[in-house]
């Protein structure tokens, strides 16, 4: 059997892949990225590979690493041609691998973690051009509305997601909270292109931050 990484006991997970997901002969698991909040492993056996993503190994909120949530909302996108991998399986039982955690499909291609290995791969024409492809998945992403895909209410509260983020006053927000408001602001300039209505940005926001693992369900 293959070495164990913290937080992912292969001895205790394969037998549950081989009847859940594929029957492989062994596992191997490497982490992918640098993630600090929900943690990602590629899983490979036979030739090919999956993902798997749990909590963190502590400092876990309830309402901040559902996998569930995340799983959910994966496979709603998915369908509609959207650039997430296809998810398998959702494990509820924490006495596998000690949390609740999902398997998805392995997309190979460039972790960008490192900015010199970025700079050394690609030129600034290069960095533009995938900033604004970056863009215009995002707008992509809120142009979904949730009711559409399967997503009402079923993950998410999806209105009134401003009034409940935003501190109002222009009061300092905790650190926590700072990815909220950097995806707020990114809506309002949606909003001032005419991209979005109030209502739809308030909603979308909603799933967005569900994804997130940043607001309650």
């Amino acid at each position: 059997m293959a070495a164990s990484l913290p937080g992912l006991d292969l001895e205790r997970l394969q037998p549950w892949f081989r009847d859940n997901v594929a029957p492989v002969a062994e596992l191997t698991a490497t982490i992918i990225g640098h993630g600090r909040s929900n943690l990602t492993y590629r899983i490979a056996a036979d030739g090919y590979s999956w993902v798997l993503r749990r909590p963190p190994l502590s400092h876990v909120q309830a309402t901040a690493h559902d996998m569930g949530r995340e799983f959910r909302v994966i496979s709603a996108l998915h369908p509609t041609g959207f650039p997430v991998p296809r998810t398998y399986v959702l494990c509820d039982d924490t006495e596998v691998i000690g949390a609740q955690f999902y398997i998805m499909e392995y997309v190979d291609g460039f972790i960008a973690v490192d900015p010199i290995e970025v700079a050394r791969r690609f030129d600034e024409a290069d960095r533009r051009r995938i900033g604004e492809e970056l863009v215009d998945v995002l707008v992509r992403l809120h142009s979904f509305v949730p009711a559409e895909i399967g997503l009402a209410h079923a993950v998410f509260s999806p209105i009134g997601t401003i009034t409940r983020t935003v501190v109002p006053g222009g009061s300092s927000l905790p650190a926590s909270s700072r990815v909220r408001l950097a995806t707020l602001r990114g809506s309002l300039i949606l909003r001032r292109l005419g991209a979005m209505t109030v209502t739809d940005m308030e909603a979308f926001n909603g799933a967005l931050l569900a994804a997130l693992g940043l607001t309650r369900a």
